[in-house]
């Protein structure tokens, strides 16, 4: 994998994991991330729901494991008509889509529903760090702090209780097949529970239980919406006060949570 990933960056060095620990230190995060990708997808792997470039590659977006192995050839596709630096750069600047369509797989990637949304998108919506959370198996994937604010696991005091909310949303995104850019249009709407009920019965007991877990601070304000404007990728967080009413902001890894007292 490593002596793939060289080639193909143009680094002269031995192609050893030692040698290149200085090298990849020294470059911009981005760059060192590509090039980790790069090594997998030419050794004809991609990347696993509990990494992160199952989410920043638009993996995330593949309704299925063969539409995941689908992505990777295109990916290989599209390795072997770029360089490194551009690959790298157009990752960088969330131009993965234009790099595509500019090397003939326009078509392609049009087959993988909501790559564009995916890869185009900064911050990501929290949806796609909820599917990377229900579709693992590892658990070696914990709830960003968004998507415990967004979809209710903030509510949960018990390892029980998070289970049973996984479970809800693992339905939906795995059996249901809920579209992930609906689900979030949902979240946002502050309207889960009720969307869920449409595809699920829920017994007397649960229903009251999932219903509050569900709960979110959605929607939000036009105020609220404008604090949040213009933010990068860093961790924020930011504290309004508006008469009653207390608001966090958490922008974290690319993904946006919201906090009400």
């Amino acid at each position: 994998m490593i002596t793939r990933a060289n080639r193909y960056a143009g680094v002269l060095a031995s192609p050893d994991a030692e040698s290149m620990r200085p090298i990849l230190s020294s470059w911009p995060e981005s760059k060192s991330t590509c090039y980790r990708f790069c090594g997998t997808i030419l050794s004809n792997w991609h990347p696993a729901p509990m990494e992160e470039g199952w989410v920043t590659f638009g993996f995330c977006a593949c309704p299925d494991e063969f539409s995941e192995s689908e992505l990777g050839v295109i990916y290989r596709t599209l390795l072997e008509r770029c360089t490194f630096n551009e690959f790298w750069h157009a990752y960088d600047e969330y131009s993965l889509i234009a790099l595509f369509d500019r090397h003939g797989l326009k078509d392609a990637r049009l087959r993988i529903p909501n790559l564009e949304v995916v890869l185009n998108g900064s911050p990501r919506a929290s949806v796609w760090y909820l599917k990377q959370f229900v579709v693992d198996e590892t658990e070696s994937v914990a709830p960003r702090l968004s998507v415990c604010a967004d979809y209710g696991f903030d509510k949960c005091n018990s390892p029980s209780l998070v289970e049973d909310l996984k479970r809800i949303y693992k339905q939906l995104l795995l059996e249901a097949h809920v579209d992930p850019v609906k689900l979030h249009e949902v979240c946002i709407a502050g309207n889960l529970f009720r969307f869920a009920s449409g595809f699920m019965k829920f017994k007397k007991a649960e229903k009251k239980r999932s219903a509050r877990l569900m709960k979110n601070p959605y929607p939000l304000t036009n105020f609220e919406l404008e604090v949040m404007r213009g933010w990068d990728g860093n961790l924020r967080v930011v504290i309004v006060s508006r008469r009653s009413l207390f608001s966090f902001y958490i922008l974290t890894n690319s993904s946006i949570g919201v906090f009400r007292q």
